[in-house]
């Protein structure tokens, strides 16, 4: 009997639980910049900010006081030269990318203060998300003053006899970071926000171990893979593979961490309260039994 009174204590204050903490969606956009950290970002931070590019995103958030899931859809873009380098060599490597970023992502937020705008007393909350999402993106470079996609080539041997396969252009990443949240109205919330993205590949430059054979890679595929796998005769102004012999089997990135890259974005949203559409109609209070 004890435990069957003790059960429905706990059922009582669950309830009332839930019905306190009135819970509600928020439907938002942002913008900001992303940018990248890996094999061709450079070794002084101020120098990187020359790799920041304009973002944007559009989340749908359901939050229940401390807590939130938000859905999240993120355009942005990220690059690296080695024209921004302070160290010599690097410049000579002479590699540089581009590429677009689109990424879906779902996230699970804390609200260190709590945080409730139909609340006078809730004014602001700093806050921290961990997540997961899936990104496609696609290295590109210039070259000969036109746009050439840099996967498809292999430059580092893929897709040779006993080299791994070219890469893949989606990504499993994972968003971690925080921000502060703030109300400016009862429907209207500001956030600031700095989130960045473990990712499981090292080729979102297109550039992660060693030279590859440059006869193997004109020869097997193609004289732009070739080209392209070595830019240091650009660099020094001569013939195409005059330094072939220089660079095949030497480092040429470093694969022994992951790329990754992050945003920092201005959001807002707005508080749609408790909407939900349920057998094709609107409820601010949720669903209702059925009328006969």
């Amino acid at each position: 009997m004890k435990k069957y009174s003790i059960l429905i204590v706990f059922n009582i204050a669950l309830a009332i639980s839930i019905q306190a903490q009135k819970p509600y969606w928020e439907l938002g956009f942002g913008g900001g910049i992303s940018s990248y950290w890996g094999d061709l970002n450079s070794e002084s931070f101020s120098d990187n900010f020359m790799n920041m590019n304009a973002a944007g995103n559009m989340h749908l958030r359901y939050n229940v006081e401390n807590f939130a899931v938000r859905t999240m859809i993120t355009i942005g873009k990220m690059k690296g030269s080695d024209k921004n380098s302070i160290d010599q060599a690097r410049k000579m490597r002479n590699l540089s990318f581009f590429s677009p970023i689109y990424e879906f992502s779902v996230s699970g937020e804390y609200n260190i203060f709590g945080f409730d705008p139909s609340d006078r007393e809730s004014v602001f909350t700093p806050f921290v998300m961990l997540g997961a999402g899936v990104l496609r993106f696609d290295p590109k470079t210039e070259y000969n003053g036109g746009i050439i996609s840099l996967q498809p080539l292999g430059t580092e041997g893929q897709g040779l006899a006993g080299q791994p396969d070219r890469y893949s252009l989606t990504q499993f990443v994972i968003p971690m970071g925080g921000g502060i949240k703030f109300k400016l109205t009862k429907n209207l919330v500001g956030s600031l926000e700095m989130i960045g993205r473990a990712t499981f590949t090292d080729y979102l430059d297109d550039v992660s171990t060693t030279y590859a054979n440059y006869s193997e890679l004109l020869t097997h595929n193609g004289e732009l893979s070739a080209n392209l796998s070595q830019r240091l005769d650009e660099y020094l102004g001569l013939p195409e593979g005059s330094n072939a012999e220089s660079t095949n089997g030497t480092k040429r990135g470093g694969a022994d961490l992951n790329d990754y890259y992050f945003s920092f974005m201005i959001n807002l949203s707005y508080n749609l309260g408790r909407k939900l559409v349920l057998g094709g109609r609107t409820s601010k209070k949720g669903a209702s039994c059925p009328k006969f």
